[in-house]
């Protein structure tokens, strides 16, 4: 193998690691600037890359990691106004609080992940593990307990609001059960009149 130095002046074809410092992007096409250590304090405007389902026409998602978060950029041909921004690694401590990812043994058990999305507001977890298989969608933001929570295991959805729950329809609104009708602890009775 030949010993040789690469000099590339800035971007060269390698990527960089940086950091998000401007999300306004004037097309809400989720670009962002960064600075990249060491090479330069403002980037051009960064496409993102691998975004979910991402280079079709109303499909797919756009999440754009928020100010301040790590970030590997690469250069496409490396043309400076040719960027691209990939989400980078969590750090130590980072990672969205109730995030489990099994351990091999689990993994070999039947045990699975506790996938967490969250931003400001909402919580959404993916639960594969054995003892809580569901969907749960809570609002993190005022703390006041809003959350929608469909068990999987038990076939149930659980919709909890503290300070009140409202069903709004512009069309009938029918609760069956086949099992029965409770309200506040009061069967409704199957047959007869309206209540």
């Amino acid at each position: 193998m030949t010993d040789r130095s690469l000099d590339y002046d800035f971007p060269s074809p390698w990527p960089y690691e940086g950091v998000i410092i401007s999300r306004d992007d004037p097309y809400g096409l989720g670009r962002v600037k960064a600075t990249i250590e060491g090479e330069v304090n403002e980037t051009e405007w960064l496409w993102p890359a691998a975004q979910p389902g991402a280079g079709a026409k109303d499909y797919g998602a756009l999440i754009v990691p928020p100010l301040g978060a790590d970030i590997l950029i690469f250069f496409v041909s490396a043309q400076r106004e040719n960027g691209r921004y990939v989400p980078n690694n969590y750090g130590k401590d980072e990672l969205p609080e109730g995030t489990h990812i099994a351990s091999d043994a689990e993994w070999r058990a039947g045990e699975g992940d506790n996938i967490v999305w969250r931003n400001r507001k909402t919580k959404i977890e993916i639960d594969d593990r054995s003892a809580s298989t569901g969907i749960r969608i809570a609002d993190i933001a005022t703390g006041l307990g809003v959350s929608v929570d469909l068990n999987m295991t038990t076939r149930t959805a659980t919709i909890t609001g503290q300070l009140g729950l409202t069903l709004t329809s512009s069309g009938v609104v029918n609760i069956l059960g086949t099992g029965g009708v409770t309200i506040n602890g009061r069967p409704v009775s199957p047959v007869g009149g309206p209540i």
